[in-house]
Parts: structure tokens; C-alpha cells; sequence
């Protein structure tokens, strides 16, 4: 017997290497799609959470620098001789994209205390609504506990 005759061959057709193929683009088209809305979903809850840090921090950050400040509505309630904003804005860093407004001027006393509102956090559609309590300004989000 001849032994060339007698040896197995082992291996995949190649029609089973397409049909492994197809299943895994398939599969691939049908996920990227979910998993680029599960990265933005994460992305804009991240962002969330900066704005509302940032806004928690706003107090201690007035109390350091030993003087008050306000986060002005907008658009300001005195357009005749609007305040000298370099007096007194607040330097609140927001990620890229943000704003705030309020309909009433917040204000901060020189020790850190504030006098509470509200405001709106905007980006795109994003509209958060943010209450800042009193005496802190702790900023808690309209619809959580």
C-alpha cells in the first residue's frame, strides 16, 4: 500500500473559513453600532458628573481666595450698566461644551457660604437641571433623591 494514499488531511474548505467570516462581520456590524451609543452614553455621564464637581467645589474654591462672587444670570437682569464681571465672575471650569445659566444671580460670601438658586447646565440637548442648596451650594440634580 502506498503511503501517500493512506495519510488524513486535516484542515478547514474554504467555504467553512467564509461562512466563519460572514458570521463574525455580521456580528461586528451589529455591536459596533451599540457599543459607539454605550462609549457617548458613558462620555455625556462623565461630563455630568464634572459639571456637577466642579459646582460642589465652587464654595471652598471662594473661601480660599477670600473673596465672593457670583454666577450671573444671563442674560443679566441690569443690561443698562451691567456689573465688572472681572470682579465678580466665578472661575468655573466646565468641560468643553458647557454652560450654565440661572435666571437669578447666585451669589457666594466671602467665607464660602452661599445664598442657593438654581441653574441649568447646557450642552446640545442636555439640560440639567441643578438646585445649589443652601448653606454650600451643594448642587443636587432635579429628579434625585
Amino acid at each position: 500500500m502506498n503511503a501517500d494514499k493512506t495519510r488524513s488531511i486535516t484542515g478547514f474548505t474554504l467555504l467553512e473559513l467564509l461562512v466563519v467570516l460572514f458570521l463574525f462581520s455580521a456580528i461586528g456590524a451589529l455591536a459596533i453600532p451599540r457599543l459607539t451609543k454605550v462609549y457617548e452614553g458613558i462620555s455625556s455621564a462623565a461630563e455630568q458628573d464634572e459639571v456637577l464637581l466642579q459646582l460642589a467645589n465652587t464654595g471652598f474654591l471662594v473661601m480660599q481666595r477670600g473673596r465672593g462672587g457670583i454666577i450671573r444670570a444671563y442674560p443679566p437682569d441690569n443690561q443698562v450698566n451691567p456689573p465688572d464681571a472681572s470682579e465678580s465672575s466665578l472661575p468655573i471650569p466646565l468641560p468643553q461644551g458647557w454652560r450654565l445659566v440661572t435666571a437669578r444671580d447666585i451669589t457666594y460670601l466671602d467665607n464660602g457660604i452661599c445664598l442657593g438658586g438654581t441653574l441649568h447646565a447646557i450642552k446640545g440637548n442636555t439640560d440639567l437641571t441643578i438646585h445649589m442648596k443652601r448653606p454650600f451650594c451643594q448642587p443636587v440634580l432635579e429628579g434625585s433623591p
